[in-house]
């Protein structure tokens, strides 16, 4: 590659980091993106890979991603059931192909809990579903004590989900974090950069205290699970 292409993809690539400083106050509350912790702005990083030449299409391969999210999120508790729900307000992650959703899968990709904070969450157990169109907008803790609800509810305005993985591809629209479906972009899986099965995590976090509350991965089973996980505690 010649000295004029590769000063060329690196400026086209700064024009996408500088143009985060303009981005309108009406999406300051929304989600952001960040690719090696530099924040961007992802749908114009997926025009350009669209269009990349198959010289250029690696450079992406193995980074990792982020999204991040803050003060969006709607809360129900059912105090009969001592269910907690925490809902996103808006699509969460929509850039994102984060669950593997094809035929050829031997079985279902679902969110399991993997970390729970008992200060905030006491004894509760997260639901999952393997319902193929699983998304990253919705998590149900059951087992909540009312006094942990309420907790959970004062701090609403400061939950944040946060969720990151390693980039596999370039899907319709989207940035895998996996290597199944259709790909128009793939990243070999032997490059080097990242494994067949790459982490993908996701935590719920207090992001005025840093604190997380909870924290998920995305699983591909070839087998049948149970649909409640306790997971460690603090």
């Amino acid at each position: 590659m010649n000295n004029n292409f590769m000063i060329k993809w690196l400026l086209a690539f700064t024009i996408v980091l500088v143009c985060v400083s303009t981005i309108p106050n009406y999406a300051a509350c929304s989600e952001k993106y960040y690719i090696n912790n530099k924040q961007v702005l992802l749908y114009k990083i997926i025009n350009w890979w669209y269009y990349s030449l198959p010289e250029e299409s690696y450079r992406l391969c193995g980074s990792l991603i982020r999204c991040k999210t803050n003060g969006n999120i709607q809360i129900e508790y059912d105090d009969i059931e001592k269910k907690l729900k925490l809902n996103n307000r808006e699509s969460f992650a929509d850039l994102l192909s984060i669950f593997k959703q094809c035929e050829q899968c031997w079985g279902p990709s679902y969110l399991k809990l993997t970390w729970l904070n008992k200060e905030y969450l006491g004894d509760g157990v997260f639901i999952t579903s393997t319902d193929k169109y699983s998304t990253v907008n919705s998590y149900i803790f059951a087992n909540i004590e009312r006094t942990n609800a309420q907790r959970i509810q004062s701090i609403v305005n400061v939950i944040g989900f946060e969720l990151e993985g390693i980039i596999c591809g370039l899907m319709n629209g989207k940035i895998a974090l996996h290597h199944s479906g259709k790909l128009l972009k793939t990243c070999q899986a032997d490059s080097g950069k990242q494994n067949d099965i790459s982490p993908i995590t996701l935590k719920i976090v207090n992001s005025q205290t840093k604190e997380i509350l909870a924290k998920l991965s995305v699983v591909f089973d070839n087998k049948n699970h149970n649909l409640a996980f306790a997971g460690e505690r603090k």
